[in-house]
């Protein structure tokens, strides 16, 4: 939400954790899950693993919090 006058509100101020503040209830795990992901996206756009060998590494990782 943008607030009437942005001059008038002051600095946004967080933890310096944007998961954590998002309210991830793990976000440490969360990052690491996101940046696992991410990597096997990569791997499999540059052939160097499949759709299914992803997938298989993907499972073996501890599921995601709800």
């Amino acid at each position: 939400m943008i607030p009437p006058n942005p001059e008038a509100s002051g600095p946004v101020r967080g933890t310096g954790c944007f998961l954590h503040d998002m309210g991830y209830p793990d976000p440490e795990g969360a990052r690491t899950r996101f940046l696992l992901e991410n990597d096997l996206g990569v791997a499999v756009e540059d052939g160097r693993l499949t759709p299914n060998e992803a997938a298989r590494i993907l499972a073996a990782a501890p599921a995601r919090e709800p």
